[in-house]
């Protein structure tokens, strides 16, 4: 998916923090975009459940390099992250 296909950031983050809620943590409630993961339970299993949710999801290539808690600290990062995964490999 190229960053032209994607779609604005705040859709975008929304489309994660959904997908993040139905498939990979309990989120509670007042849980937005700058909310921090960790927090919510993100551990080492979950982050790696979320890559493949991004992978399949965006159709991105997260590296292993790009695996860290700053990047997946909180939703906001993680489009940041799709963003910039989707014009890697255009």
């Amino acid at each position: 998916m190229s960053q032209s296909a994607l779609p604005a950031p705040e859709i975008l983050e929304s489309q994660i923090l959904a997908a993040i809620g139905e498939r990979i943590l309990e989120l509670p409630a007042g849980f937005d975009a700058e909310s921090n993961l960790f927090d919510a339970g993100l551990d080492s299993m979950a982050m790696m459940q979320l890559v493949l949710l991004l992978e399949e999801k965006f159709g991105v290539v997260v590296p292993d390099s790009h695996i860290c808690r700053v990047n997946f600290q909180n939703v906001r990062q993680l489009e940041q992250l799709v963003r910039e995964r989707s014009t890697a490999g255009a």
